[in-house]
Order: structure tokens, then C-alpha cells, then sequence
């Protein structure tokens, strides 16, 4: 039904569609709905719900389909409003009630049908987009039945698959509560690293957000963790290629995402492995530095590739050039570990015109961002004549979004790390903050 043929009843503790047409009885109403402390409004209420629930879904940082969005609203909104017993009862009428002269089954046949049509049933109850309907006070299931429910409503409520109903409630709640604790996020952890230990966390670093960026843990071709073939200079162990930059350069990242966008950022990071878990689907970026030097085992791989096809988003950065460099090619090494993760996917360049480099700022003019390396060499690249022109690249999925945003010659990580530094020229500063503001929003919105 058109909005425009909708009356919208509302309060904070209820929403209430009225699927009638504006007509002289309903307006007589008015004064009554008033006087229960109910908002009366049309379709321009329900188009404000529309974008406010859009928006509220959009910050999960995950895709949502039509039926899956509509299914999780409909079920809130049953629990949340409290009409979840009529919803139930409701359904049990419409399912259940006796072809014949549209009279319900008696309790024992009704219980019979039940033992035999279970799964159907709660595949019905459960159905997407079902909503709580009331019309003159008789509750209805919307695409369900048009009729009110009849006298004996009460009546069906009381017979014996109360028993059930109650033992399907707990069992919800069960599976529930099990399935929050499968999936509780990690806690904070902090690793040793190749630059830094004992990094001061800022002071608010206990306090919760909504979205942080998740920085990836993972093994690299010098054998971290299991089998590092060196160690440090100190004598301690290798910490793995994947600490370079930690975590100062993503402290002053997340300082910068709180300033630059209206994220609600969390200002430490979190250090992501692929283990197998399901904590990895708890963060909705995750960056890799250094992934001219990863080896991503075919266990990993996969789990990478899972987590991105659910919605995903993976910026790597810091490796250069297509010849060897310090005995390693970086490119062919990333992409060894890339093709395991997406091996039909081919990886292309990110035109100019391309939302991602305009969903915050427009970035339509770009250039190559230089490590640390430059106060020493005084050189903006690295690896050679194959390290000068940046390359900004991605692997796009099925609707064409970018889920992989690769960072080929070029150094943002040092580019936060070394923010603060006046050595570090801040144009080059600037538009690594800025790509990374507009990567993390386009994720959030795309």
C-alpha cells in the first residue's frame, strides 16, 4: 500500500501501521490517539523511519539483501514493541485454522498437526517482512490474512502448544546466547614489534566504540610465527613483517579518522589473526602492511576469501616495485598469497572517476606517498625504476564494489607513523589521512 494510504501511530515504546485509508473515520480517531500520548503522522513519518532504520543498518559495515534486512526489523520490532504473543498467535490462526467454514481445529488435532508440520511452521513464523497489523483493535498478520482474528483468539492462546511455545522461546534464547558468546570479540592485545615496544596507549583507549580498524596478523616468508629463521638484533625474536609501522602509525591514523569523519572511532587498534575463529568478522577493515613479504597459507586464504565475500574490506599497503628488491619481488610475493584468496578475480586499477576516491574528498589528483626511507635517501620511492609511478588497485566483487584496495608504491603507513614529525612533508601526510578517510567511509556506505 502507497504511503500516502497509511496512517503511522507511534510512541517510544510502539509502532502501529493501520493499513486503512485515510478516511473521515480514521481522522475522527485523532483526538483519541492523542489522548493515549500517540504521535499521529503519514507518509512522510514513514519515509523518516525508512532512512533512520537504512542508516542504523548501514553502520553494521556489513551488506544487508532486502529479505534479510526486513527479517531482522520484523523481528525487533516484535520484541522490542511488545506484541510478540499476538504476532505468535496470530500466526498459529492463519497456519492452522480448519479449511472448513474457516473454523480452527480442535486441540488435539491442532496438536497432531503441529508434531507433524514443525518445520514448516516456524519456517512460516519466521517468515521475512512479517509485521503486526491492527485494525478496529482485532490483531492481523500482514500477507498472512486479511480477516481480524475471531472470538475464539483467546481461546486458541491457551491450549497445550503454550507448552510449546514457551519451550520454543527458551530455546531461542539459548541458541542466542550461545551464539553471542561464540562470536564475542577478542580482547584488546598488544604484540611485540619490529619499531616499537611499550608504545604509550592514549588515555581513552578503554572506551568503546562503535568501529575501529582492525590491522592483520600474518604469517610472512621468514617464517613467523612458527618458524622464524632470524632474530633481532637484541636477541629477541622476530615479531613478524606484519609489526612494521605498529602501532603508532595506527594510533595516529585512528586520531585522525575521529577528526577527519564522524566515525565513532575507537583510538587503539585491534590485531586480527586468521585462526580459523570468528573474531575476524567482528572487524569490518582490516589492513595489511608489508604484504610484499606474507605467506598466506591455503587455510588462511580461505578465510580471508570468506570474510570478504560476507561484506569485508581489506587495504594493504607498503610493498614496491616488480624487480627484486632486497632479494625479494614484492609484487610476485603478494600476489602468490593473493590469487590463493581470489583466484578468479582479476585485480585492476581504480580510475580517477571511481566513488572511492570522492565519498569524503575528491581525490581525483594523487601522488606517490614516500616512507620513512626519504629523510635518508631524500627519494619518494623505492625498489628502483619498477617503485616510481603509485599504482591504486583493487579486486571488486560481484556487483562491482571494491572489496581489496591495493596501495602499490607507496608508504601510508609511514605516512601516519611519521605525521608528527616535521621532517615529514605534510602534503604527503595529508592525502595518506584523506585516502584512508575516504576508503573507510566507502566501506561503510558501499
Amino acid at each position: 500500500m502507497a504511503p500516502e494510504n497509511r496512517t503511522w501511530y507511534s510512541s517510544t515504546s510502539r509502532l502501529i501501521a493501520l493499513e486503512t485509508p485515510l478516511t473521515a473515520s480514521n481522522t475522527a480517531c485523532t483526538p483519541k490517539f492523542r489522548c493515549q500520548h500517540l504521535f499521529v503522522g503519514s507518509g512522510v513519518i514513514e519515509a523518516g523511519c525508512k532512512t533512520a532504520i537504512g542508516s542504523h543498518l548501514k553502520k553494521s559495515a556489513m551488506f544487508w539483501k532486502v529479505k534479510g534486512a526486513n527479517a531482522i526489523i520484523a523481528l525487533r520490532c516484535c520484541l522490542l514493541n511488545g506484541p510478540f504473543q499476538d504476532y505468535w498467535a496470530a500466526r498459529l490462526i492463519s497456519t492452522f485454522m480448519s479449511p472448513t467454514a474457516g473454523r480452527p481445529r480442535s486441540a488435539a488435532s491442532l496438536s497432531s498437526l503441529l508434531r507433524r508440520r514443525q518445520s514448516k511452521f516456524l519456517e512460516q513464523c519466521w517468515k521475512p517482512g512479517a509485521q503486526i497489523l491492527v485494525a478496529r483493535g482485532a490483531p492481523r498478520v500482514a500477507g498472512i490474512s486479511n480477516q481480524p482474528a475471531r472470538a475464539w483468539y483467546s481461546e486458541i492462546a491457551t491450549v497445550p502448544l503454550m507448552r510449546f511455545r514457551v519451550a520454543f522461546a527458551f530455546c531461542f534464547l539459548a541458541i542466542f546466547s550461545a551464539w553471542g558468546v561464540l562470536r564475542a570479540q577478542k580482547p584488546f592485545k598488544e604484540y611485540p614489534a619490529i619499531e616499537y615496544n611499550n608504545f604509550p596507549r592514549p588515555p581513552d583507549w578503554e572506551q568503546k566504540a562503535e568501529w575501529v580498524r582492525a590491522r592483520l596478523r600474518y604469517p610472512d616468508i621468514y617464517g613467523y610465527p612458527d618458524h622464524v629463521r632470524f632474530a633481532m638484533r637484541d636477541g629477541g625474536a622476530f615479531p613478524g613483517y606484519w609489526t612494521m609501522d605498529y602501532p603508532r602509525s595506527d594510533r595516529h591514523l585512528l586520531a585522525g579518522i575521529r577528526r577527519l569523519t564522524r566515525i565513532d572511532t575507537r583510538s587503539i587498534e585491534q590485531v586480527v589473526t586468521l585462526d580459523g575463529s570468528d573474531d575476524v568478522y567482528n572487524w569490518p577493515v582490516l589492513y595489511g602492511v608489508e604484504v610484499g613479504h606474507w605467506a598466506l597459507r591455503d587455510e588462511d586464504a580461505k578465510q580471508l576469501r570468506e570474510y570478504l565475500l560476507r561484506g569485508g574490506f581489506f587495504m594493504c599497503d607498503d610493498f614496491h616495485g616488480t624487480e627484486p628488491y632486497h632479494g625479494v619481488r614484492e609484487w610476485d610475493t603478494f600476489i602468490a598469497s593473493m590469487s590463493r584468496v581470489f583466484p578468479d578475480r582479476p585485480i585492476e586499477d581504480i580510475p580517477d572517476n571511481d566513488p572511492i576516491f570522492h565519498t569524503l574528498f575528491d581525490l581525483q589528483d594523487r601522488f606517490q606517498v614516500p616512507g620513512a626511507q626519504y629523510f635518508e635517501s631524500g627519494l619518494t620511492y623505492e625498489d628502483g625504476d619498477t617503485g616510481k609511478v603509485p599504482h591504486w588497485r583493487c579486486i571488486r566483487d560481484d556487483k562491482g564494489r571494491i572489496m581489496v584496495a591495493i596501495c602499490h608504491n607507496m608508504d601510508l603507513g609511514d605516512a601516519w607513523e611519521w605525521a608528527d614529525d616535521p621532517r615529514y612533508a605534510e602534503k604527503w601526510a595529508s592525502l595518506a589521512y584523506r585516502i584512508a578517510a575516504n576508503y573507510f567511509v566507502y566501506d561503510l556506505t558501499h
